[in-house]
């Protein structure tokens, strides 16, 4: 192990899946609120967690698969990150959120509750996803926009700028929804449609669900152990953090 690492594997008893590891704290990380010999959360092996930067996994979050976490991002609470995806930069994944497939999380964007981000989806920017909202396939989420309740964005759509996409509204195809939109209730937002919150209203269409794509089962993660909390907190609202320090997020990873 490098004279530089910053943490090391431990076995440790129940394992919420075969071959996953503790991290140990090395040393002091003083803006992950980590000290010398504290116990973090699960992964599969080094390539989960970088040992540059000041990225972590607390609690019983589990980084697996080919998943990696780094930059300054925080994983956390019963948070699953796995599959070929990334979470870095000032980013944090933590409740019991899921990020799979190849999605990417960054920036200082927020994936919490029960939310699930899948395949090739991003969500950047000061972006959150939350509640039990779905965001996959190609689909991207970024600015200030939130995706929150029951709602599923996904195909090529975009949400973006102040929009906010909750309730059962689902958002598909290569729409866009961005300025301060509001789509909610049972919406259906499809095709090339553009709903636009700096012009006047524009109807969307109030529909049943697309029933080719239903909503995709959530894995339920194991409970959480409760060992370490960022600075951060695992139990905030709906309205964006305030993230200390916002440090551009690196181009290096180890």
């Amino acid at each position: 192990m490098d004279a530089n690492s910053k943490y090391e594997l431990i076995e440790a008893p129940n394992p919420p899946r075969p071959g996953l590891m503790r991290i140990k704290a090395l040393r002091d990380i003083p803006e992950a609120d980590v000290k010398a010999g504290d116990i973090g959360g699960w992964v599969g092996g080094l390539g989960n967690l970088s040992q540059v930067g000041d990225c972590w996994v607390y609690d019983n979050a589990q980084v697996y698969g080919n998943a990696r976490v780094y930059g300054y991002a925080r994983v956390f609470g019963n948070a699953q990150v796995s599959g070929d995806a990334q979470v870095y930069g000032n980013a944090r994944v933590y409740g019991a959120a899921q990020v799979s497939g190849s999605a990417r999380v960054y920036g200082y964007a927020q994936v919490f509750g029960k939310a699930r981000v899948d395949d090739y989806a991003q969500v950047y920017g000061d972006a959150q996803v939350y509640g039990d909202a779905q965001v996959y396939g190609k689909a991207r989420v970024d600015d200030y926009a939130q995706v929150y309740g029951d709602a599923q964005v996904y195909g090529n759509a975009w949400v973006f700028g102040k929009a906010r996409v909750g309730g059962n509204a689902v958002v598909f195809g290569d729409a866009r929804v961005h300025g301060r939109a509001q789509v909610d209730g049972d919406t259906v937002v499809d095709g090339d449609m553009e709903i636009d919150g700096s012009q006047p209203s524009q109807p969307a269409s109030r529909q049943p669900k697309p029933t080719a794509t239903p909503a995709r089962a959530k894995t339920t993660p194991a409970s959480n152990v409760g060992s370490f909390a960022p600075k951060t907190g695992a139990d905030q609202g709906p309205d964006a953090l305030e993230m200390a320090a916002k440090v551009p997020p690196p181009t290096y990873w180890a």
